[in-house]
């Protein structure tokens, strides 16, 4: 017997339908009396029928299958079930009174198993075992646990470098980084600097979540602002202070110099070292009898010295500038040269290390190398051979001093004549010219080339009584047996 309630059919076993009556609704046949099927009931619910249990179970999508309560005399109970089973399955049970009814055809609707009851969470795949009863979750990554019921936490390993703040994510991290970091791991080092913000060519410091200038000659948090540094201390300068955009200047009068500090104004001194300049004669009470400067030598005290030249006695004809600024100690046959020899060495701030380029000579000191910048060379003078009477006394210049004479310079030629060096000005002094008919100029002084003509001996008796001549020599001019030699003299 069938019986229809709307659109779903029931069947009794043992008794067929009319195939017209399967076109619509949910066919349900029972399985097995005396026993429920556990383990996949989505609902319980008491009804007067079991036709109104198989309309509960057809307005349920997820119903494939009911137990049912036949026995009761009023009202059975109806379990909605999410899936259809055959009588082998080993989660029916025995249970009185109860049939269990299954979709027909078998196997038109999900078939009861493990999986069924979707045991596997977020999102991982069940998977049967051997058994009926047997499953294993294969989880989607960022998931474990039998089931895939934890979520692994990636923030576990502390990935967040520099104090970043992990948040968990479903197989993910994601890092909330502190100020002044970035990365997905807050691993760089926002670079502020980046954008030049510091002015006028400032120097800008990276920090973090941060910057700094660092201002030279400059103030503000930007470097925006120009110092005048001569407000304070006058800049440090000895004497006038200019301000300029971004920095200062320090300049001194016409008299003086601008120390290699950029700050002392300085008075010009010999430089240090050791050396020999020839000595000015006493044309007038103004000037020592000495006739070496102290003016600018303050610190040591020149030693002197002099050579007795005994030039040729015959017809002799020693000559010299009209005007000439030796020691009146010379004649037609004898000169007597006189130096004032630096010997001893000093320290001050505006005493220069060395001399400054050009191009000139001076004395080389006996036992002493050229100052730095200079080349060493001589001249070698042939004196009278009868009855020669050289001599000398005091310091002199490296050199051999017997019946002839021999003088050493140190010369240098590394700038233009005319570029002007700065030396003591207070006094008048010698220097040798280097280049041909040239004094060096010298700031503040005035110069005057003068000569003095050495008549050697005429006669030549030995190889060695020859002028000659070696290595870097001051402007001078030889014929073989006499010299010229040239001097500047400078005055203010």
């Amino acid at each position: 017997m069938l019986v229809q309630i709307g659109f779903y059919l029931l069947a009794w076993v043992g008794q067929a339908a009319p195939s017209s009556h399967f076109s619509t609704g949910l066919l349900l046949q029972k399985i097995v009396s005396g026993q429920s099927l556990n383990g996949y009931t989505l609902q319980s619910v008491w009804v007067e029928s079991l036709a109104k249990c198989s309309i509960l179970c057809s307005a349920n999508e997820a119903c494939h299958s009911i137990n049912y309560e036949v026995g009761a005399p009023s009202i059975g109970q109806c379990d909605i079930i999410m899936c259809s089973t055959d009588s082998n399955d080993p989660n029916l049970v025995t249970n009185t009174g109860f049939s269990y009814f299954g979709k027909i055809p078998i196997g038109s609707a999900p078939v009861c198993g493990p999986c069924t009851s979707a045991p596997c969470h977020n999102g991982g795949d069940c998977i049967t075992g051997v058994s009926a009863t047997d499953f294993t979750c294969s989880c989607v990554p960022g998931f474990t646990g039998a089931t895939c019921e934890q979520n692994i936490d990636e923030c576990a390993s502390s990935p967040c470098l520099n104090g970043g703040t992990c948040n968990d994510l479903n197989n993910q991290y994601e890092c909330d980084c502190q100020p002044g970091y970035t990365g997905s791991d807050c691993e760089t080092d926002i670079n502020e600097c980046s954008s030049i913000p510091c002015m006028n060519g400032q120097a800008c410091v990276d920090l973090v979540n941060g910057f700094s200038c660092n201002c030279t000659g400059f103030t503000g948090t930007l470097c925006e602002a120009d110092i005048d540094e001569c407000l304070t201390s006058n800049g440090g300068c000895s004497d006038t202070c200019t301000n300029s955009f971004g920095s200062y200047v320090c300049s001194c009068p016409p008299e003086k110099y601008l120390h290699a500090d950029g700050l002392t104004c300085c008075l010009p001194f010999w430089p240090s070292g050791f050396y020999g300049l020839p000595r000015v004669g006493p044309l007038n009470e103004s000037i020592p009898l000495d006739g070496c400067p102290t003016i600018g030598s303050e610190g040591f005290v020149w030693s002197t010295g002099d050579r007795y030249f005994d030039t040729e006695n015959t017809f002799s004809s020693n000559s010299w500038t009209t005007g000439i600024h030796f020691p009146l100690t010379y004649g037609k046959d004898d000169i007597r040269l006189h130096f004032c020899m630096k010997t001893t060495d000093y320290a001050a701030i505006c005493v220069p290390n060395t001399w400054p380029t050009g191009s000139y000579c001076l004395y080389r000191a006996s036992g002493q190398a050229c100052p730095t910048g200079f080349e060493d060379g001589w001249l070698k003078w042939d004196d009278e051979n009868i009855f020669n009477s050289n001599s000398f006394s005091g310091e002199l210049p490296y050199g051999i001093y017997d019946h002839n004479t021999k003088i050493h310079f140190c010369c240098r030629d590394d700038d233009s004549v005319s570029t002007p060096i700065h030396l003591p000005t207070d006094q008048p002094f010698y220097m040798f010219p280097k280049t041909t008919g040239a004094c060096q100029a010298v700031m503040g002084m005035t110069s005057i080339l003068e000569l003095f003509h050495f008549d050697c001996e005429d006669y030549l008796i030995a190889a060695n009584s020859l002028v000659d001549t070696g290595g870097n020599t001051p402007y001078l001019s030889t014929s073989g047996v006499n010299v010229d030699l040239y001097i500047c003299y400078y005055y203010k």
